[in-house]
């Protein structure tokens, strides 16, 4: 999420449900709030989408499952047309799921000594966020 749109300036809600199983929170990023929610049920099956809303579009990233090779993430655009109407769009690369180019950064990065797209100050981002959460959780 932060390698897309930044580091949210607050987490403005939190909340979790089924002994923390289930956890939503929404994020201030200035021009606009980020809605994130993550869950572990029952149910076969894998869900990790993006979604992005402005005045006229709206971005949605799907992320196919990591469990079924060669299938790629998904973008789907709506966006307004005209005098009330509404354009959809499916852009989808051919044959390559979505892990495949984090491997081979990995394996350049290895290799080649090629620089990640993210270091460990990056991670530490990332525990700054959660520890975010857990504040909003415990407030």
């Amino acid at each position: 999420m932060r390698g897309l749109i930044g580091m949210p300036k607050q987490v403005l809600t939190a909340r979790y449900r089924r002994e923390g199983r289930f956890l939503n929170a929404d994020f201030d990023l200035g021009d606009f709030i980020c809605y994130f929610e993550t869950g572990i049920d029952r149910i076969a099956r894998f869900d990790a989408t993006v979604e992005v809303l402005s005045d006229d579009r709206i971005l949605r990233l799907d992320y196919g499952t990591p469990f079924v090779m060669h299938l790629p993430a998904t973008l789907h655009m709506t966006e307004c047309e005209g005098d009330g109407g509404v354009k959809r769009t499916i852009y989808q690369p051919e044959g390559q799921d979505s892990f495949v180019p984090e491997w081979q950064a990995f394996h350049a990065s290895v290799t080649r000594h090629v620089m990640p797209r993210t270091d460990i100050a990056d991670a530490c981002e990332d525990l700054i966020l959660i520890e975010k959460i857990m504040t909003v959780l415990e407030g």
